[in-house]
Order: structure tokens, then C-alpha cells, then sequence
């Protein structure tokens, strides 16, 4: 069966295409009437199409809205096509926002015969504009108010707004800092850093903060902190930046006064305790020389041990203060190895012995069957059970009772603790938060004579920290004991070749060297020339480096233990210029100095010096580094 065949006129085809567009067409007779719309002006227009045919346009849209188009109308048919958007009331709709393109359309004779509309209802995209209008305003006026300065890039890196402060602060008008504008107010030593920093983390849609300095009004350049983050749509769409500046000129010469001052703290501490070590080394030295002559009266026997004693105290003191300056500006350094828990514990007990004793305490020492290890630095670990020990026996009253336990945590099995407790005067309630704090100590230094500084506990805190540990003080109160407990991470790494001998080496055991010993301080030099000699060895002295290069060159020693700080010429010189003596290789270089931080370790093995002990230096280390000469 044959289709029957439709005949279409252009119009008809024009039409029909027109009616599956989706937004409001119409065609509009030159005497101002609807010819024809499609379904959807209809629609738009909320009345039948059949209501719309044939009439005016003033009685369809109304006389407010006809009039308010009227120019437009006039405009197409002149002939030429119209553009425009604007808001017009409409009967039954209301003020609508419209886009509207009008085509003429023309007849045979050349003349306008109507036109051809197509409307596109943005009322809800233009109520959108107006509030992100209004928002855009607010947030203006908010930003105008602030104490920062503001800034605002669109998504080609160019900046699109700077708020009141920023404009009052580089004292130019909006119109110069847009664009790149802007970057003629940054110091030209800072423009290249400052521009990649932006641009990389701007290409990465990335926050960003850096400091560079920017030209004020006046023309000084000011430091400021710059901030910059990413601004995204409610559909996720990157719009640009937003930063805010703020001025930290100010802030950067308090903080540049603040290393000053540290410096010059770290300076004084190191001198400081330089000059306490000197004079402490002899002291030393002749209880060595006393000890070595053999028995003498318990009087003069008392008398060494009390020498002795409170020389190593004042030792500690001055090593507690030079670790707490490393420890607060993070330049201390663990010698982590895999250790027994049991080994630092024992070594601690044994150098807080004498105290113990001396005090009258009993000790008890609870070390565990199953061995245990950590990861941390035998020496540091020592020193925190020490400085607990000597607390206790120092702040417990004589003929009290210490204990040492050492456990696995019941709450963590994974950690180790070892606790330290007394029978002493206890820790009050409200000091039990701030106990480890620095130069806190518990009563008036006049209730008690134990001294001390009050940064053991800080340093113990620290250190323990620094070993991802934990530790923590408990009490019953006054005249209750207290106790101190660790908490250390286990380990599994794998056991080392060997432990760290804790034993006491043999003063005699090493052969016999020529020693050259050189210090400025004849206490010292010749105390300690007395001993060695006492210990078999052959010693010849020199109390400045260049008396000490001169008799080198005849003596030509096997080891040369020789201070740093000399006038006129230091102990690292005089290592260099033995080293550059063919017979000065192979000698062994030995500083013995009061100058004991990291960077004077630092200079002695640049300068090709083999060991570096700080002052008061006990005897057994000096004779360690003579047996393995």
C-alpha cells in the first residue's frame, strides 16, 4: 500500500521544526499580532495557543509590557535584527528577565512583512547574579573591614579585587594592582621566588603560604606573610584564589632577637662551662693520685671520697645545663642501638650507688627474667634513671627505702616500664601536673638541703620523649614517697655483635706511651703528668701549644693530650701543625677541654684530632683511649 504523499509550503517545514525546539518561539505580523507560536511560547505564556492566534501583542502580553517592547518592535521591522535583554512584566507572569533575538522577516517586494522572536526566560539566572551581586558586595564591605589585607585572583592567575587595607597599605588605587599589577610593589630580590611559589601551587589548585617583602607607601619594603587558597563552585568548578597578607616585619626582628639571644646564651653556657670544667679536671686528677697511693687514714679516705663525690656533682650540673640547651633547640643527637632495658637500669644503680649509701637508703632492684630490649641510647637512658635515683635518695629522708622495678606494661604489652619510687617526701597534688616543668622543684630550697637545679625531671622528660616514650610522676602527697614511671617501646631489630661493656677498665692494662700532655692550666697538666707517670708511662709537659710544637719535635710522643682554648695559639691549630709533621701522622691526638658541644666535636676532627673527652675527665676513659692506642 502507498504512503499517501504530504505536500509542505517552506513555512510549513520552518514550522514544524520549530515546534520540537524547546524554548519559546513566535512569528509576529508587521500590524503587531501573534501569526504563529510554538507549544512552548504557549506553555511559557501559561494560556492556549488557540487564546494567542490572531491577537495583539499588547492584549497577550499586556499594555506595561507592550509599551516597554515597543521600541524593539519598531527597531526589527526598520529591518534590522534586535539583541537584547531586559525585564519585562508580562500578564499573568509577572516581571520576567528575558534574552530575545528578533529576525525580520521579508516579503517579495523587498518590504518587512514581520519578524521572528526567539525568548529565552533567564529571570532565575539573573535573581542568581543579583544575590551573588549582593553576597559579592557584602563580603566586600566585610573584607574592607578587616585587619588583614585581601586579595582575589580569577583562573587565569590574574588578580581581580585587593581590599581597603592592602590598597592603604601600597598606597595605590584598585586600577594599578589588578592584573599583575600588584607585583610591582614586591622587592626585587624576592619578585622570582614569590612568583613561582605562586604560580606552581596556583597550576596544582594547592594552598600556599610565603613571606616576601612589599613596598609600603612610604617606600619602605615590609616582610609579610602571604596566604593563598583554592576556590571552588558549589559544582566543584575552580574559580581562582583567595589570600589574605599580613604584616610580620615586626615579628621576624623578634624572632631574629630571639636567635640572638639564644646564641648568645649557647655562648655564655659553653663558656661557662668551660670554666667550671677547668678548674674541676685537677681536682679530679689528685683524687686519682690519692687513690692510687694507696691506704691511708679513714680522715684523709673521707675526705678524698667527699672530694670526689661532690666533684662529679658539680660535673653533672654543668653537663644538665648544656643539655637542656641542646635538648630545647633540637640539636641533641641519640646513639640508638637495640639494648637490654636491664643494662641502662644497672648502669644507673651503679652511679647513683655512692648517694644511696651515703644517704643511709636501703635499694631494691627488680630487673625481669625474660629479657627485654629497646631501641634507644644507652648513655641518655642511664642518665634518666640516674638523675631519678639521685632524686629520690637526695629528697628521701636518711635510712628511707628506694626501689628500681623493671616490666612489661600490663595496659600496652609492647612497652616496658621501669619505675622508680621512695619513701621520701612526696610530690603535693596541685604539682604533680607541672613537676616536669623547668626549675620546678618541690618546696622552698631552704626546707631541704638536696640543691640541685630543678631540670633533671625536664630533661628526663625530653629525653624519654625523644625515645617515644613516656613518663610520669604519681604521689600520695606530702610525706607519702613517690614514684616515678617510664614507658618505653619494645623492639625486635636484631641484637648486636655486642653490648657495651659496663665494667670499670684496668688503669694499668695499657703498654706504656711517650705523652706529651699540653694545657694552659699547670693544675691540671701537672696533676694529671703526675698520675700517668704514677701508671708507668713517660710524660713530658708544655703549658702553651708553641712551647708544646717545639718539644714535640725532640720528644716526639706516641700521644699528645692537648686543651683547646690556649692564647695565642688553640688547640686546633696545634693539631693541624703536628699532623703536618712527618713524624705527627701516625699520633694519636687526644683534646682534653672544658669546650664540649657538637660543634667543638665538629672542629677537633676537622682539625685530625682522634678523641675528644670534656673535662673532668675520669681517669678510666683516659686509660681506654691509652690501651687502644
Amino acid at each position: 500500500m502507498a504512503l499517501p504523499i504530504i505536500h509542505a509550503t517552506g513555512t510549513d517545514i520552518f514550522r514544524r521544526i520549530l515546534e520540537q525546539v524547546p524554548f519559546p518561539v513566535t512569528h509576529c505580523s508587521h500590524d503587531l499580532r501573534y501569526v504563529w507560536v510554538n507549544q512552548a511560547y504557549a506553555d511559557w505564556l501559561g494560556r492556549p495557543r488557540e487564546d494567542i492566534l490572531g491577537r495583539s501583542i499588547a492584549e497577550v502580553v499586556g499594555p506595561a509590557g507592550f509599551h516597554k517592547l515597543l521600541p524593539h518592535f519598531e527597531q526589527v521591522l526598520s529591518g534590522h535584527p534586535v539583541r537584547y535583554e531586559e525585564e519585562v512584566p508580562f500578564r499573568g507572569l509577572g516581571p520576567r528577565w528575558i534574552k530575545v533575538s528578533y529576525d525580520p522577516l521579508f516579503g517579495d517586494q523587498g518590504s518587512v512583512e514581520g519578524w521572528v522572536a526567539v525568548v529565552n526566560d533567564i529571570t532565575s539566572e539573573q535573581h542568581d547574579l543579583v544575590r551573588h551581586r549582593a553576597q559579592e558586595e557584602r563580603f566586600h564591605i566585610l573584607a574592607d573591614q578587616a585587619p588583614v589585607m585581601i586579595w582575589m585572583s580569577g583562573t587565569d592567575k590574574q588578580c581581580t579585587w585587593f581590599n581597603k587595607p592592602w590598597l592603604d597599605f601600597v598606597g595605590r588605587p584598585l586600577e594599578r594592582e589588578l592584573g599583575n599589577g600588584w607585583a610591582e610593589n614586591v622587592h626585587p630580590d624576592d619578585f622570582d621566588t614569590c612568583l613561582n611559589i605562586y604560580t606552581t601551587h596556583f597550576d596544582d589548585r594547592q594552598p600556599f603560604s610565603m613571606e616576601y617583602r612589599l613596598r609600603r607607601h612610604d617606600g619602605e619594603y615590609r616582610w609579610i606573610l602571604d596566604s593563598g587558597i583554592p576556590l571552588f563552585g558549589t559544582d566543584g568548578v575552580f574559580t581562582g584564589y583567595i589570600g589574605s597578607c599580613i604584616d610580620i616585619t615586626d615579628r621576624r626582628a623578634g624572632e631574629e632577637l630571639l636567635r640572638e639571644s639564644h646564641r648568645r646564651k649557647d655562648e655564655f653556657l659553653a663558656t661557662l662551662a668551660h670554666e667550671l670544667r677547668n678548674p674541676l679536671a685537677p681536682i679530679r686528677n689528685a683524687v686519682e693520685i690519692l687513690r692510687a697511693k694507696g691506704p691511708v687514714t679513714p680522715e684523709l679516705e673521707w675526705s678524698r671520697d667527699v672530694i670526689d663525690r661532690q666533684t662529679k656533682h658539680l660535673g653533672r650540673l654543668v653537663d644538665d645545663l648544656l643539655d637542656l640547651s641542646r635538648i630545647t633547640l633540637g640539636k641533641i643527637r641519640l646513639e640508638n642501638e637495640r639494648i637490654p632495658v636491664a643494662s641502662f637500669v644497672v648502669q644507673a644503680v651503679e652511679t647513683s650507688r655512692p648517694l644511696i649509701e651515703e644517704n643511709g637508703h636501703a635499694l631494691t632492684v627488680n630487673l625481669p627474667a625474660e629479657p627485654m630490649f629497646v631501641n634507644g641510647d644507652l648513655t641518655r637512658l642511664s642518665q634518666v634513671v640516674t638523675n631519678l635515683l639521685n632524686n629520690a635518695a637526695k629528697y628521701t629522708p636518711r635510712g628511707g627505702h628506694l626501689r628500681v622495678a623493671v616490666l612489661r606494661d600490663e595496659e600496652d604489652p609492647e612497652c616496658v616500664c621501669v619505675r622508680v619510687s621512695d619513701t621520701g617526701i612526696g610530690i603535693p597534688e596541685d604539682m604533680l601536673a607541672s613537676i616536669f616543668d623547668l626549675f620546678v622543684q618541690v618546696g622552698s630550697p631552704l626546707d631541704h638541703g638536696a640543691g640541685g637545679l630543678g631540670i633533671g625531671l625536664t630533661l628526663a622528660q625530653k629525653v624519654i620523649a625523644k625515645h617515644g616514650g613516656t613518663i610520669e610522676a604519681l604521689s600520695g602527697g606530702p610525706r607519702q614517697g613517690s614514684e616515678f614511671v617510664i614507658r618505653l617501646p619494645l623492639t625486635s631489630l636484631p641484637f648486636p655483635a655486642r653490648l657495651p661493656s659496663l665494667g670499670r677498665p684496668d688503669l694499668h692494662a695499657s703498654r706504656n706511651h711517650r705523652i706529651l700532655i699540653v694545657d694552659d692550666n699547670s693544675d691540671h697538666t701537672d696533676s694529671l703528668a703526675a698520675l700517668l707517670r704514677m701508671t708507668g708511662h713517660d710524660i713530658t709537659t708544655a703549658y702553651d701549644a708553641e712551647d708544646a710544637l717545639a718539644k714535640a719535635r725532640s720528644f716526639r710522643p706516641s700521644v699528645v693530650l692537648l686543651d683547646i682554648g690556649m692564647p695565642r695559639m688553640n688547640g686546633y691549630e696545634l693539631a693541624r701543625r703536628i699532623r703536618m709533621e712527618p713524624w705527627g701522622e701516625t699520633t694519636l691526638l687526644v683534646a682534653l677541654t672544658g669546650w664540649g658541644g657538637a660543634e667543638d666535636r665538629r672542629k677537633s676532627k676537622e682539625a685530625g684530632i682522634d678523641h675528644h673527652l670534656t673535662k673532668p675527665v675520669e681517669f678510666a676513659a683516659i686509660a681506654k683511649v691509652l690501651s687502644g692506642a
